[in-house]
C-alpha cells in the first residue's frame, strides 16, 4: 500500500511543504513562506490539511505532520508576539499550545523594549562623530550686547 506522502498529487503545494519539512526539518509558516513562492494564506491552508487526521469529508485519513512546539516570535511587528506552530514530519500528537501572556508579562516586555531603543539610541549617538547629540556652541561664552 503506497504512503500518504506519495498519494498526494506530484505538483501539489502540500507535496512541496512535506518535501521542505524533510530536507530543512523543522519549521513555522513564515519559514516555508520564505521557501516557497507562494502566499501565506495557501500555505498555512496546506500545513492545516496535513496536520489534520480527517479530511473534509470527515473520513479518517493519517496525519502527516505534526507541531512539534510553539514560539513567540515577532514576525507581525514587536506587538504581535502570539505563539506560532512549528511544524514537523510524523504523526506523534500535537504539543499543547501555550497560554497567553498575562499583562504583567506583557508590560515587562514592552519595558525591556523601550530600555532597548535607549540604549540603541544611546550608542548611535556615541557613535557618530557630527550629530545633533554633540553639538556645542562655536562661542563657549555668550556674547553681551
Amino acid at each position: 500500500m503506497p504512503s500518504a506522502y506519495t498519494r498526494l498529487r506530484r505538483g501539489s503545494l502540500s507535496r512541496s511543504v512535506l518535501n521542505q519539512l524533510s530536507v530543512h526539518g523543522p519549521m513555522t509558516c513564515h519559514q516555508l513562506e520564505q521557501r516557497l513562492p507562494k502566499r501565506t494564506e495557501h500555505i498555512c491552508s496546506a500545513l492545516y490539511y496535513l496536520v489534520r487526521s480527517v479530511n473534509k469529508y470527515g473520513t479518517a485519513k493519517p496525519k502527516q505532520i505534526y507541531i512539534i512546539r510553539w514560539v513567540r516570535d515577532d514576525q507581525g511587528g514587536e506587538l504581535h508576539t502570539y505563539p506560532r506552530p512549528v511544524y514537523a514530519i510524523g504523526a506523534k500528537p500535537d504539543a499543547p499550545k501555550p497560554p497567553p501572556l498575562t499583562n504583567a508579562e506583557r508590560s515587562a516586555r514592552r519595558r525591556e523594549r523601550k530600555r532597548q531603543r535607549k540604549v540603541e539610541i544611546a550608542t548611535i549617538a556615541a557613535s557618530t562623530p557630527n550629530s545633533i547629540f554633540n553639538w556645542r556652541p562655536a562661542c563657549p561664552t555668550p556674547m553681551t550686547p
